[in-house]
């Protein structure tokens, strides 16, 4: 899921969520939405290094920062989703008291 032309203001943790499956999904080879979003990310096969790159990935694709911490704290695609969604809010609050 490309995100890039959407205001971050107007991303939804659904939209993250999506982003997330779609990038693990390619990862581990699945079509997105075929692993329930509450899976463990290392019963989905996903280990420290590739978690590592998905914090990376996200990064990317959001345009904040999350430690690795952040996702082994939060260790599936529904608690990162929201997760991610909350340092994304925090960014914008941030930002705008910057303007």
């Amino acid at each position: 899921m490309d995100l890039s032309d959407k205001p971050k203001s107007e991303i939804t943790p659904a939209d993250i969520q999506s982003w997330m499956e779609t990038y693990i999904g390619t990862v581990i080879d699945v079509p997105e939405g075929s692993f329930p979003a509450e899976t463990q990310f290392d019963e989905l096969g996903l280990d420290s290094v590739e978690l590592t790159i998905m914090a990376g990935m996200i990064e990317e694709a959001f345009s904040i920062e999350v430690e690795p911490g952040d996702i082994i704290e939060n260790a599936t695609v529904a608690r990162l989703s929201l997760h991610v969604a909350r340092i994304l809010g925090d960014s914008l609050a941030k930002e705008q008291a910057e303007s």
